[in-house]
């Protein structure tokens, strides 16, 4: 009984219908966590963007490795359904579209990230601007109450 349900697997797993219906679940399982990705970074919700990372990275490992299996198998997969071969077409297409849209999304929190960072450095060097610094000569004296100039370090 064991063996017999043991041949059926193996038969199921060599299926190249078979894993092409895994691969399109898989498809739009990946396409789902980018939509909702694409979602929360469109309403800049970072702690919901950083919740789905653990997942997305899941689905896409799983992608990846499904997409190297068929591609290992592209003879047998050639004697697949066209029906099944058209539909996984199709899946890839709407995948693409979406990651493009999601890439742009990605680019617009980037830029913004960036613009809060530069403007976080500006008002630091404009308030350190501000601030009289008592200048110590080599000696160790206080040399007057002049501004001396600070750097600030953007390496932080």
């Amino acid at each position: 009984m064991a063996n017999a349900q043991s041949q059926k697997s193996n038969d199921t797993l060599n299926d190249p219908n078979v894993a092409l219906m895994d691969m399109m679940r898989t498809v739009r399982t990946l396409k789902s966590v980018v939509e909702k990705e694409t979602d929360v970074l469109e309403r800049t919700d970072i702690s919901a963007f950083m919740s789905l990372q653990d997942e997305k990275l899941e689905v896409a490992r799983s992608y990846h490795d499904k997409m190297a299996d068929l591609l290992a198998r592209k003879d047998q997969i050639k004697l697949a359904k066209p029906e099944l071969k058209a539909a996984l077409a199709r899946a890839q297409k709407e995948f693409s579209e979406i990651v493009e849209t999601n890439r742009t999304q990605l680019e617009r929190m980037e830029r913004s990230t960036k613009r809060l960072g530069d403007r976080i450095m500006s008002v630091a060097r404009n308030e350190a601007a501000k601030e009289n610094q008592i200048i110590y000569g080599s000696s160790g004296r206080v040399h007057g109450r002049d501004k001396a100039s600070i750097g600030v370090n953007e390496s932080a």
